[in-house]
């Protein structure tokens, strides 16, 4: 990897090269840096453009549900669903919320960290939707002055592990 040029070897280079082509008074010299300027800016406004663009592309690849359109993804459920409805994979990370939140109780605990210590990186929406399940129905509840997650009034309701030990197939 080469060093980066200093500003003066820049410049001496710059002159070097005005010379070569015919450019030889300062003035016409800083006209041609002004007009390759003027060149510049329009690329580097094209490019900022573009990275708007893809910005705003992302948010629709992110609002409409995913990333990886090799896999369908299954959409998180209706916030209304029983417990009883729910996929088991997706009850499964409910009940590993539920034990964050215990672990936690009674001082609470920030959502992003429920779901960076229960999900790996690719299932962090999930997640999230487990947390935004179990707030739906009252199970968990936010601290109103601290904003941390805590135990709700329908705490006993809880999905857990014991629920499933009677319903093996």
């Amino acid at each position: 990897m080469s060093k980066p040029e200093s500003t003066a070897q820049f410049v001496a280079k710059y002159v070097q090269q005005c010379l070569a082509n015919g450019i030889n008074s300062p003035p016409k010299m800083r006209e041609a840096a002004m007009d390759e300027i003027a060149v510049l800016d329009k690329e580097i406004e094209k490019i900022q453009g573009l990275k708007a663009r893809r910005q705003n592309l992302i948010a629709v690849i992110k609002n409409l549900g995913g990333g990886d359109s090799s896999k369908a993804e299954e959409p998180p459920p209706d916030w209304s669903t029983p417990e009883s409805m729910l996929e088991e994979e997706f009850r499964e990370l409910c009940v590993k919320v539920c034990d964050e939140v215990e672990r936690s109780h009674p001082s609470g605990v920030e959502t992003s960290k429920i779901v960076h210590e229960i999900t790996s990186i690719l299932n962090h929406k999930h997640g999230y939707s487990a947390v935004q399940w179990l707030g739906y129905n009252k199970i968990i509840d936010r601290d109103p002055e601290t904003r941390l997650v805590i135990i709700g009034p329908n705490w006993e309701s809880r999905p857990t592990n014991e629920d499933n030990q009677g319903q093996a197939n």
